[in-house]
């Protein structure tokens, strides 16, 4: 089973309801679609619509379950000085885990949307 969004349904299925069609993916098999939902920026918040499809991670035993760990920092503390005792903690108290990244909120923002919009946007008070 496959959802697909409102642009691969345009791209591939204009004029046609897309629900019940069969599509090729990752697996020999074809897979069904399901539903469509509405287009969600899948890189940067300010890129345009791809076609996207969407399968439940059972689907494809080859994918990892990746974890990600949110902390907050407490207002006036500089986020940035909290990611490498992160990092440290997590590998004295769960030394099988591996951390692939550490980042700010602040970045993640920035790489979606850019320094210069959300600096005119958003900018904190």
């Amino acid at each position: 089973m496959v959802v697909i969004d409102e642009a691969l349904a345009q791209k591939y299925f204009a004029g046609v309801d897309p629900i019940g069609k069969l599509m090729s993916g990752d697996t020999d098999a074809p897979s069904r679609i399901v539903g469509v939902v509405a287009n969600a920026a899948e890189k940067r918040l300010i890129d345009s619509a791809e076609p996207v499809r969407y399968v439940a991670l059972a689907q494809m035993p080859w994918m990892d379950d990746a974890q990600s760990l949110v902390l907050r920092a407490t207002p006036g503390v500089n986020e940035t000085s909290l990611l490498e005792p992160a990092r440290q903690t997590i590998a004295r108290v769960a030394s099988g885990a591996a951390v692939q990244q550490t980042t700010t909120m602040r970045r993640v923002l920035d790489t979606a949307i850019g320094r210069r919009v959300r600096s005119s946007c958003c900018s904190r008070s």
